[in-house]
């Protein structure tokens, strides 16, 4: 939970950057930890971190959505939930009910799989 005060937006540029938020003559900055620099975001962009690591060990941020597939896994005998554009997956029973939103399925709609950037 240490990483609560971390943050991440988007620079005018369009690229994602994250540490910590500062505002300054009502602008927002972002200064990565350990760079001497701070970038200026736009605060429409503005994400703070969760302070809970995804399945991936990485950050979560409050705006951060990940879609995923369902499917059955024959060595956990078990249905698990893997993250579009990861090999890596979560069993189904991780996640609570009003976690789950069902948009779609891979059949009639193959866009879905699609990773964004």
């Amino acid at each position: 939970m240490e990483d609560r005060y971390l943050f991440k937006a988007k620079t005018g540029n369009g690229y994602w950057t994250i540490g910590f938020l500062r505002c300054k003559d009502n602008k927002w900055y972002i200064n990565n930890a350990g760079s001497p620099f701070a970038y200026e975001v736009r605060p429409d962009t503005i994400c703070q971190c969760t302070g809970y690591m995804g399945i991936y060990e990485k950050d979560i941020f409050q705006c951060d959505d990940e879609r995923y597939v369902i499917e059955w896994c024959d060595y956990s005998l078990c249905w698990e939930a893997r993250a579009i554009g990861s090999s890596e997956s979560i069993s189904l029973g991780e996640f609570r009910p009003d976690e789950i939103v069902a948009i779609g399925n891979a059949i009639d709609n193959p866009e879905l799989l699609e990773v964004e950037e």
